[in-house]
């Protein structure tokens, strides 16, 4: 009898376990963006692709939110819905940002990079982010 529910249990573990599927993949990365330059500084929202050194920032680049002076959202431009380079999402205005390839549109002046209307079931992949040097350095890091 203990032998049976051993091997029924070893089975449940089996065909409940899935893999964990990762809609962005994870990517090592740490940016510095100088928030004195005027192309960062003058905007609410901004693109970054790579920084000085030429280290990549995500897997297609980032859109950068800024809420307030210490207060930084960033965010993967990969559409975590279409998963290709040339699916890269736009800004669309201030807020929001959009998928030239299926119209999901992205709010990413909150935390989590929520889907407004679209056919994504997943939000923008977000990236960590830290004011330092005064309130003159953004660093931004998976």
């Amino acid at each position: 009898m203990k032998r049976l529910f051993f091997i029924f249990t070893i089975l449940l573990f089996f065909t409940t376990c899935k893999e964990h599927e990762e809609i962005i993949p994870n990517v090592s990365f740490y940016v510095s963006i100088d928030l004195t330059d005027p192309q960062y500084s003058s905007q609410n929202t901004f693109l970054f692709y790579k920084d000085l050194a030429g280290n990549h920032a995500g897997i297609n680049g980032i859109v950068v939110y800024r809420l307030t002076s210490d207060t930084y959202y960033a965010f993967d431009l990969m559409c975590p819905n279409e998963k290709k380079y040339h699916c890269r999402v736009e800004i669309k205005d201030d807020v929001t940002c959009k998928c030239p390839c299926c119209d999901t549109e992205f709010l990413i002046s909150v935390p989590y990079g929520d889907v407004i209307e679209g056919p994504s079931p997943w939000p923008l992949k977000g990236y960590k982010t830290q004011v330092t040097g005064g309130g003159t350095i953004l660093n931004i890091w998976n």
